[in-house]
């Protein structure tokens, strides 16, 4: 089959693309023919060999994926060869053919399609896990979402609002500002020119935030730990800034705040994830949910889907298409 290699850590130039063995589905596995592949910031730090996980070379990234269910392992059930699945992957999804477990590929409805189905598994899962699952995210409460225009930063300005919080949207554009708008915020903050701190002071008479949403890191978290309102949350999802801040004890001890690390996983909790993917795949069905997909590029173009995430250009969702 063809796929792009990561023989060698890098950047999306290393890529090759090239040919691997079409992958044989193993126990508790399904073997996906893909149709879109889901362009996420953790991909870029795999190949870079900066990512919490490191796979054996030579591997292909990508983490998620949608297509047709060609085949599957023993000890499978309530699949069959044609149906159509979204999956979360370890790697692999920059391919014609992948292989996920089946606790984390999930059936989709007919009425969507498949470049949804593979914008939706990785940010929304992501981002209820934190709001919801960690964050105890309560309506009426404050909600700073940093990078919202971004692949879980927009996802999370939309939840937040879904669950009735005040949702203020904090990202570097005017234009980033304006579409976080368009999916619920209702103050927003231009980081490059404003105060997180006095912006959020100022947008809720001084109280702070409930709950802080930071797929960011650097400056931004350092700024968002001292908007906090007592008994806030900062939920650490990531670090796209490249800079992994650290806190100091004091500032938490005397606000009574908690730093809650996020990482999304429906290996680890598949009974807890299945359930969060049929209530949001409900809430998709109802209308209150819809990615953002700002970038389609074509298989033979996956470095430069990757690059629009390393320059910040892209917005929402961006994907690969094979067919």
């Amino acid at each position: 089959m063809k796929a792009w290699i990561c023989n060698d850590w890098g950047d999306p130039q290393s890529l090759v693309l090239g040919e691997m063995p079409t992958p044989v589905p193993g126990k508790r596995q399904v073997l996906i023919d893909v149709h879109r592949s889901g362009v996420n910031f953790p991909d870029t730090l795999m190949i870079a060999g900066k990512y919490q996980m490191k796979p054996e070379r030579p591997f292909v990234p990508g983490v998620e994926c949608s297509g047709t269910v060609m085949g599957f392992g023993d000890d499978v059930s309530g699949f069959k060869v044609g149906d159509r699945v979204t999956a979360i992957l370890y790697h692999g999804g920059y391919a014609q053919h992948a292989l996920a477990d089946d606790i984390q590929t999930h059936l989709i409805p007919d009425a969507m399609g498949f470049d949804d189905a593979a914008a939706f598994p990785t940010t929304y899962g992501t981002v209820y896990r934190a709001l919801v699952d960690r964050g105890r995210l309560r309506a009426g409460e404050t909600l700073l979402v940093l990078g919202a225009a971004g692949g879980v930063g927009l996802n999370a300005v939309e939840l937040g609002r879904l669950l009735g919080a005040n949702v203020i949207a904090a990202a570097g554009t005017e234009a980033k500002l304006l579409l976080a708008r368009s999916y619920g915020a209702q103050h927003t903050i231009n980081y490059t020119s404003e105060s997180i701190r006095e912006r959020v002071r100022e947008i809720t008479g001084g109280h702070g935030a409930d709950v802080v949403f930071d797929p960011v890191g650097g400056d931004a978290f350092d700024e968002s730990l001292r908007s906090m309102a007592r008994q806030g949350r900062l939920l650490v999802v990531g670090f796209a800034s490249g800079r992994i801040p650290s806190a100091p004890a004091n500032r938490v001890l005397m606000s009574e705040s908690e730093i809650i690390g996020v990482l999304y996983g429906g290996k680890r909790t598949p009974e807890v994830a299945r359930a969060n993917f049929a209530k949001m795949i409900g809430w998709y069905l109802e209308g209150k949910l819809k990615p953002h997909i700002s970038m389609r590029f074509k298989f033979d173009q996956v470095p430069a889907a990757m690059n629009v995430l390393l320059d910040r250009s892209a917005t929402g969702k961006v994907l690969v298409t094979r067919a």
